[in-house]
């Protein structure tokens, strides 16, 4: 009888992991595919050549220098989806930033839907964080975007974005950056936070929570006896799934990773949205 309630949680569990995948592999946006320029993906066509330029030359130059990478994707329509959901999906599946060090930042333009997301990789939300992304998108892009014109915003965002990079690996921007920035003198520890999604992130705490809760009631019915879930069990096997999934949890798997033209790819949610 006891042994049948030590392996009570296991279906439990495994049906919650199931759920989790599930909801990240059918719940998630269709994304379309990334162009050949990496760095700008226009598939509104919007942009000018001159911008689509503008953006390509400094976003190499600055990859060169850093290994950061800043994308921009204009898309007609977010087909029913957050922003949110899918910029964290889009900044994903296209490994934006290095690998290791997932400093890669995505600016997300909705035409349709009148949307506008700056993703942040975790390597970088310290540099940009929610607070900061929030008054780039207010002060940088809105006026334009809302008026549209596309090109401005774009460059006025995007501007915005690559003198926080810049700064945060303590580099001189280039000149046109410097000139053309609006970004107001604020605290970027304001406080001020955006409506960011966190399903993913809580999915995983609610999956953990269970299993914590089913692991004591199990330890309180074991009692002083050995019993339950203690000892070197919960050290080897929970702490075997710790390091399985822990990973893509902090932006490892969950995150993305991995390869293609950027390689990064590790987004929890940072950055900030704005309507227009």
């Amino acid at each position: 009888m006891k042994k049948k309630r030590k392996i009570l949680w296991l279906p439990v569990f495994l049906v919650c992991l199931l759920t989790v995948q599930a909801v990240q592999v059918f719940g998630a946006p269709e994304i379309p595919r990334q162009t050949s320029e990496f760095y700008v993906n226009d598939f509104a066509d919007v942009l000018s050549e001159e911008t689509e330029t503008y953006v390509v030359q400094r976003s190499k130059a600055l990859a060169e220098e850093t290994k950061a990478q800043v994308v921009v994707s204009i898309v007609e329509s977010l087909d029913g989806d957050t922003i949110e959901d899918y910029a964290n999906t889009m900044f994903r599946q296209y490994k934006i930033g290095d690998e290791k060090e997932n400093n890669g930042v995505l600016i997300l333009v909705a035409i349709r839907d009148r949307e506008v997301r700056i993703e942040v990789g975790y390597g970088l939300e310290g540099a940009i964080n929610d607070a900061k992304a929030g008054r780039i998108i207010r002060s940088q892009g809105t006026p334009y975007l809302k008026e549209d014109d596309w090109n401005t915003g774009v460059k006025m965002m995007y501007t915005g974005v690559m003198e926080a990079v810049y700064e945060e690996y303590g580099l001189q921007p280039p000149a046109e950056l410097e000139t053309e920035s609006l970004l107001p003198e604020e605290d970027a520890d304001s406080g001020e936070s955006s409506d960011d999604s966190k399903t993913g992130d809580i999915l995983w705490i609610i999956l953990v929570v269970i299993i914590l809760i089913l692991l004591n009631n199990n330890n309180r019915r074991g009692g002083r006896r050995g019993g339950g879930f203690r000892g070197p069990y919960i050290g080897g096997g929970f702490g075997g799934f710790g390091g399985g999934f822990g990973g893509g949890f902090g932006g490892g798997g969950f995150g993305g990773g991995g390869g293609s033209s950027g390689g990064g790819g590790s987004s929890g949610g940072g950055g900030a949205s704005g309507r227009f």
